[in-house]
């Protein structure tokens, strides 16, 4: 979360910052993934990577 927060917080960083952000999540076992926070960081990464666009 803290990194996506960044990536929204420093444009410049954004792209390096959100490949962070995924490649924690995607480290997490399929469990973790499948919670309901998991899903919303998801969300998150999602939403920053569209605003960047």
């Amino acid at each position: 979360l803290a990194l996506v927060a960044a990536a929204l917080a420093t444009p410049d960083q954004a792209r390096t910052l959100l490949t962070q952000a995924q490649a924690a999540l995607d480290s997490l076992p399929a469990e973790a993934r499948d919670l309901r926070s998991s899903q919303l960081v998801q969300g998150l990464i999602a939403d920053a990577r569209r605003r960047r666009s």
